[in-house]
């Protein structure tokens, strides 16, 4: 097998460049991380990065596999690997479910276990780690070995990963039309302009006094009345 081209262990997660997550990042004066950890849900697929040979299986604590969890470790001979010199051990951990045993030969892509959060170490045998993820290693010497022992870095390794297409941006959607809002004709007022000089002159209005002494009557008429009811 020649120009084989490494596939992301879990498709669609971006490897981490920087920070606690990434290669070689310093997590402690004596401790630095060995691999790339790659947040996914718990039981998302693994897949095999390269073909391989399954070395070790572990479904519980394993000598030499303190702080990995539920792991998987692949050898691929040199025809299998990029460079076709060496040979690679490509060391998935952190599992919930492998899916290989030890001894089966496993293709480009093949899926191989599930993302999970076991953390197992000596001293907690049931730990669980603070989020699912996968912790993944490349060595160029076989498992299990000392954590300060030299790792390859899965960045270079991945970076040209047929699984990891440059993402081109979406074309932006033309801007809808705002609808056409019907206009309501107003109301025209009709009222007809009449000229000052047409307009009908108004009675004039009866002289105060005379006003005074028709209600002056009216009142008398009333208590007449009224005075002739009750007698």
């Amino acid at each position: 097998m020649t120009n084989v081209r490494p596939v992301l262990p879990v498709v669609g997660v971006e490897i981490p460049r920087s920070g606690v997550l990434s290669f070689h990042y310093q997590r402690s004066p004596t401790h630095k991380h060995q691999g790339v950890d790659l947040h996914a849900p718990a039981g998302t697929p693994v897949f095999a990065s390269l073909p391989g040979t399954v070395e070790h299986v572990a479904h519980a604590l394993k000598s030499g596999f303190s702080g990995y969890g539920r792991v998987v470790v692949i050898r691929s001979a040199p025809e299998e690997t990029p460079g076709g010199q060496t040979p690679l051990w490509c060391l998935y951990a952190h599992l919930d479910q492998p899916q290989v045993t030890e001894g089966q030969h496993v293709k480009l892509g093949q899926r191989i276990a599930t993302v999970g959060d076991t953390c197992f170490s000596r001293k907690t045998p049931q730990r669980r780690c603070n989020r699912a993820h996968l912790h993944f290693e490349i060595s160029p010497a076989r498992y299990p070995q000392a954590s300060e022992a030299p790792r390859l870095d899965p960045r270079a390794f991945l970076g040209a990963s047929p699984s990891e297409p440059t993402r081109t941006p979406a074309p932006m959607p033309a801007p809808t039309p705002a609808p056409a809002v019907a206009q309501t004709p107003r109301h025209v007022s009709t009222v007809r302009y009449t000229p000052p000089s047409q307009v009908p002159a108004r009675p004039p209005a009866p002289p105060i006094p005379a006003r005074v002494g028709a209600v002056a009557c009216v009142l008398a008429a009333l208590l007449k009345l009224l005075w002739d009811q009750f007698r």
